[in-house]
């Protein structure tokens, strides 16, 4: 039989209709990816508001906290500025991922989405300052699905070629081995620095009270590790054990409740309650006179796999679940124990609990959605 290109047809002529790329790969990533091989005319490029744009230079793309593009290069209205450009799919992006809260991105200059839906409001600093608004869907080369399918996404921005990051001079300069042997020497002075810091905690207070505040300020990630360092030198590992070994939820309402995360409030129909209650009676029953800290969570730019609350309850089963041999012993067994490479890593994870496998984490990932509602007091 012969193949027939009727269907290819039908693609190129009827390409609002005829897809075959999943609406989930146009993401900001995506959108990212655009800005920085400016896949975009530059003829006619203009802001919302009506200022001409000529983008010398998409800048550094940052994969740490802060704006998605540092120390870009625009001309406005043939004046060259230097700042940092956010990118989103739409507007709303800017007040939904806290922007407008947070001093870090005070910064930007460019606030650049795929598309602006009929009603927008304007993007704000935290100073009060409005964003020029530049969307790329009127001056793009090639339909976003065609983009889709055609770029690859995940070889940005380290792999493409002419993108390579500020070592690269250096690397050029010196060569790769050197560079190398650097990088392993910067490594291990970090673990002993590290080992020498817990060593001179341990001879301090104790072994087992210094792994566990350090296990803590790990649990914290890069927002809160101060804070749940704190948790744990106010609440000690020896009553830590005690509350674990009696019941893993026990040790979830003191933590809670002493960081004053305790949810004594959820709007109604949550499938979260039936947890809370059950912390609820622990607290009341096992936890009289428990204070709580005076600690501020503050969530702007934490996303909701990282909010306190889930770290915090996964801290609580792990603790629970070392606290018949000790976490430090726990710890020093899987270290020693002569294991394979792949499997030592799956040893240091088994103590830690898997959302699929143990119930009193899934009260708070459904419970995400409302995190940052007004009605609720964290």
């Amino acid at each position: 039989m012969s193949f027939s290109e009727r269907y290819g047809h039908m693609r190129t002529q009827r390409a609002s209709v005829v897809r075959e790329t999943s609406p989930e790969l146009v993401n900001e990533h995506l959108v990212q990816c655009i800005w920085y091989d400016r896949l975009f005319r530059q003829e006619g490029l203009a802001t919302e508001d009506g200022r001409s744009l000529k983008i010398v230079s998409p800048g550094w793309w940052n994969h740490g906290e802060g704006p998605d593009f540092k120390g870009t290069q625009i001309e406005f209205n043939g004046r060259l500025r230097t700042g940092d450009v956010e990118i989103h799919l739409s507007p709303g992006g800017w007040t939904q991922h806290g922007h407008d809260l947070d001093q870090r991105y005070d910064e930007v200059m460019l606030h650049v989405v795929l598309d602006i839906p009929a009603s927008t409001k304007d993007a704000r600093t935290s100073e009060g300052r409005i964003l020029p608004l530049l969307s790329l869907t009127p001056f793009l080369e090639t339909e976003i699905f065609d983009l889709a399918e055609q770029l690859k996404v995940d070889s940005f921005p380290y792999q493409v070629e002419g993108t390579y990051g500020r070592c690269a001079s250096v690397v050029e300069a010196g060569g790769h081995e050197s560079m190398r042997e650097f990088v392993h020497l910067a490594a291990e002075w970090r673990m002993l620095f590290k080992a020498r810091e817990i060593r001179e905690r341990m001879d301090r207070i104790g072994g087992d009270q210094a792994v566990y505040e350090m296990f803590m300020y790990a649990c914290g990630f890069s927002h809160f590790k101060q804070h749940f360092k704190a948790i744990a030198r106010q609440l000690p590992y020896e009553r830590v054990r005690q509350l674990g070994q009696d019941n893993a939820l026990l040790l979830e309402a003191a933590m809670l409740h002493i960081s004053g995360l305790f949810p004594d409030d959820l709007p109604e129909g949550t499938k979260a309650l039936p947890h809370i209650a059950r912390l609820r009676g622990f607290r009341n029953t096992h936890l009289e006179g428990l204070r709580a800290m005076p600690l501020t969570w503050k969530r702007v730019a934490v996303r909701p796999v990282n909010f306190p609350e889930r770290r915090m309850a996964g801290a609580a089963r792990s603790l629970s679940t070392t606290s018949p041999s000790v976490l430090l012993n726990t710890l020093n067994h899987i270290w020693t124990t002569d294991l394979s490479p792949l499997n030592r890593p799956q040893a240091f994870d088994d103590p830690f609990p898997s959302p699929c496998k143990h119930s009193f984490r899934t009260p708070w990932p459904r419970a995400a959605s409302f995190y940052r509602s007004s009605t609720i007091p964290w």
